[in-house]
């Protein structure tokens, strides 16, 4: 997926698992999930489509219900 996808990928994938220091063939899984949040949050400080609330304070793109429905939201996949 382009630029991560949706957050729910870091959350979920890792709530009884801790990334750090996990590391395979495939990934160092804390860079990973680390880069994943620097993208989102400056995808929605830039705010591109100039969604209404999105700043420093208000930020980070998953899956959730949003103004189209249920969908996984990403800066690729911005539906405000």
């Amino acid at each position: 997926m382009n630029f991560g996808g949706p957050l729910f990928f870091a959350h979920y994938s890792f709530c009884g698992l801790d990334p750090r220091s996990l590391i395979d063939r495939h990934a160092d899984y804390w860079d990973q999930n680390v880069r994943h949040t620097q993208i989102n949050h400056r995808h929605c400080l830039i705010n591109p489509h100039n969604h209404l609330g999105y700043g420093a304070d208000c930020w980070g793109l998953t899956s959730s219900h949003g103004p189209t429905g249920y969908t996984a939201h990403a800066p690729d996949r911005d539906r405000g």
